[in-house]
């Protein structure tokens, strides 16, 4: 057998292993929904309701917890997720919560990157 390097990337060329090493992540969301309402709104907000001193991976976990409240409220309304419909007596209240928490996780994360 070959050396570590050669047994690590026998799947690879050399020219694939430069363009890994090469490669930047360059990520963009240009959708008019992010450019005039989204980004607006967490410009808004880290500017007029969040204080400097609060570190930015905190508001992601404060976002992150929303989520969590979430899942906990899905998974005791339904915990097989099976009859999940609100024909089915899950309190339509729980799907409301649902689209709620996926805004503010969104918008707290977006904030994140903007403090």
């Amino acid at each position: 057998m070959g050396s570590d390097a050669e047994f690590k990337y026998r799947y690879l060329s050399k020219e694939s292993i430069q363009a890994l090493k090469d490669f930047k992540y360059n990520g963009a969301d240009n959708s008019l929904l992010y450019k005039y309402i989204l980004s607006p709104l967490a410009d808004f907000l880290v500017n007029n309701a969040t204080p400097s001193t609060i570190a930015p991976n905190t508001i992601t976990l404060f976002g992150f917890s929303f989520m969590i409240l979430s899942f906990v409220l899905i998974a005791s309304a339904c915990p097989t997720l099976d009859h999940c419909r609100p024909e089915n007596d899950v309190p339509t209240y729980i799907f409301l919560i649902n689209g709620i928490s996926v805004l503010v996780y969104q918008t707290l994360d977006n904030m994140d990157g903007k403090q």
